[in-house]
């Protein structure tokens, strides 16, 4: 069974949420792909360039890093860390262009198939994962009957008009 929060993150409210995360977890960030078998570590949540910065982050504990299990993807060239069977939360970052902002999630299993049968990931990870998903919540605000968290400078923003929060539909979320 997986377990998600999906939010809406401007630039500041990454970096936000990046502290929070550090001051009350240990987290490493890392590439979800690798040119080789060997996870490429991150320094920070920051987006480089969107449209040409990998949107997708994988969160995990450092003394969970000898456990990142990573397979090779052939047709694409690269390595991609195993989520399903790996102790880590996938974080994938908002999209934003200056006038829209697309939605983001974390999410992680704590379960997965493997000959038949589930297999529960280390109750340890579990424990963390919870943690890191409390931490997110508390930072970011839910908003009212939907099933979004928006950060403070993102909700700021589409409330004075200037950020459109998108969701999967073309439709902006909020008026």
């Amino acid at each position: 069974m997986g377990h998600q929060v999906n939010f809406f993150l401007m630039p500041e409210d990454t970096r936000l949420l990046e502290k929070r995360l550090r001051e009350e977890c240990p987290v490493v960030f890392l590439d979800g792909e690798s040119r080789d078998s060997a996870p490429v570590q991150l320094p920070d949540l920051e987006v480089a360039e969107f449209g040409k910065t990998r949107l997708r982050v994988i969160l995990v504990q450092p003394e969970d890093l000898k456990s990142v299990i990573l397979r090779y993807i052939p047709q694409q060239g690269h390595w991609s860390v195993d989520s399903d069977r790996s102790p880590v939360i996938e974080l994938d970052r908002c999209y934003y262009d200056g006038e829209i902002l697309r939605r983001g999630r974390l999410y992680y299993q704590r379960q997965f198939a493997e000959h038949g049968a589930w297999v529960e990931k280390p109750a340890a990870f579990q424990a963390w994962a919870k943690r890191v998903f409390s931490v997110t919540r508390k930072t970011l605000q839910k908003l009212p009957d939907r099933p979004y968290h928006v950060g403070p400078h993102a909700l700021a923003e589409q409330r004075q008009g200037h950020v459109n929060l998108m969701a999967s539909t073309n439709k902006p979320l909020l008026p």
